[in-house]
């Protein structure tokens, strides 16, 4: 009895667990899909590529020593005489920006090489937000959407279930 009452508590915070990365997920895609519905005001202005790398750091859901690899690219733009720094390329990436391909990584610093000048989108309600592409993936919004219902659902479930042994 002991032993039922202990696995109920666990299934039952496990799924509460669930259910709190549901709710970050979907603060996510929430957060993202108001940004993109933001697009319409924002404006442009020129900038440069300063920075134009690929970084490379150990896999953390490798076994065997894999690696990841980001394209680290940041450029200057300059909005009512105040010099700022971007980094992001698309509205909505920092979700994915690491990927395990390095020659994806290595096209994108190709696409923006030191010195290029570019067209650089910001808020003009808070400068610092740029990208350097408004466009809003829907592969990206589709994933956080998906991981926000999946947590979610398995979270209540295991919480639903692990009441239903107690009872």
């Amino acid at each position: 009895m002991e032993e039922d009452l202990f696995g109920s508590f666990m299934l039952f915070g496990g799924g509460l667990v669930m259910l709190a990365f549901g709710v970050l997920f979907a603060e996510a895609t929430w957060d993202s899909v108001s940004l993109a519905l933001s697009r319409p005001r924002w404006q442009f202005v020129p900038g440069q590529i300063v920075t134009s790398s690929v970084e490379e750091r150990p896999d953390p859901e490798s076994l065997n020593a894999g690696k990841e690899y980001c394209a680290n690219i940041r450029y200057e733009y300059v909005v009512d005489g105040h010099s700022q720094v971007g980094s992001d390329l698309e509205l909505v990436s920092a979700y994915f920006d690491w990927v395990k391909d390095r020659e994806r990584a290595a096209k994108q610093v190709e696409q923006y090489p030191i010195g290029a000048s570019v067209t650089v989108y910001y808020d003009p309600a808070t400068p610092h937000l740029s990208a350097l592409n408004l466009h809003c993936s829907v592969s990206t919004l589709g994933a956080l959407a998906f991981a926000a219902i999946f947590n979610a659902g398995v979270g209540l479930f295991m919480a639903w279930f692990a009441m239903s042994l107690l009872v």
